[in-house]
């Protein structure tokens, strides 16, 4: 991207030398930090493994792999859908339906660990071979 060059002007508006000229750099681009705030993009999917955990009650906390279909086997409650969730997502669906069951239940899920995107490495390379991704 050029510099946007203006030219200076003296009080009657006029440019008095060739030599009056200031370069305006343009503004970085804005700087967005990862917190709180963002919500997480990675989604779920098979191979992945959950960790669940609910305060006061660990009879409904544990850790739970994702099957192939998409679904983690909760105690008590049978299979959950959570392909193509995110974190966020399975934790509300979780408080949701445990609400049926607990007064205000107090959720929160953990991906404990990421099996479902793979990245492969072939062709001119030193090394093929199957990467598993990390969100970082």
């Amino acid at each position: 991207m050029e510099p946007l060059i203006v030219r200076a002007k003296d009080d009657s508006g006029t440019d008095n030398t060739a030599a009056a000229q200031k370069k305006v750099m343009p503004l970085p681009p804005k700087v967005v930090q990862a917190g709180v705030d963002e919500p997480t993009r990675y989604t779920l999917g098979p191979d992945d493994v959950i960790e669940i955990i609910v305060r006061r009650h660990p009879e409904f906390s544990g850790s739970y792999p994702i099957n192939a279909e998409g679904k983690i086997q909760y105690k008590f409650v049978g299979d959950i859908e959570v392909k193509g969730l995110t974190k966020t997502e399975v934790k509300d669906k979780i408080m949701q339906i445990l609400s049926k069951f607990i007064i205000s239940p107090d959720v929160d899920v953990t991906i404990v660990e990421y099996r479902s995107k793979v990245i492969y490495v072939i062709g001119e390379s030193g090394r093929p071979r199957q990467i598993l991704y990390e969100s970082g």
